[in-house]
């Protein structure tokens, strides 16, 4: 059950990725870094040329970007 909840996807909002990481003061290779994701993937995010992400990646994201993992999910899309 575990595994398939970690294997959803969703849409995440490149934009609400990008607004909290300068707020946050970090670049994209430093979010790269503290997530342990590539830089491609970071750009690509927030560029919403990712069509969806794992729940892993929105764990990742979340954790570092100091936010709720809902605030990261594009609605209505």
């Amino acid at each position: 059950m575990l595994e398939d909840i970690r294997n959803t996807s969703y849409k995440i909002n490149g934009a609400e990725v990008m607004y909290r990481r300068k707020k946050l003061g970090y670049t994209q290779e430093k979010l790269s870094e503290l997530t342990g994701l590539s830089l491609t993937v970071i750009r690509c995010l927030e560029q919403d040329r990712v069509v969806s992400g794992s729940v892993n990646v929105l764990i990742k994201l979340a954790k570092v970007l100091e936010c709720d993992q809902k605030d990261l999910i594009m609605i209505g899309e």
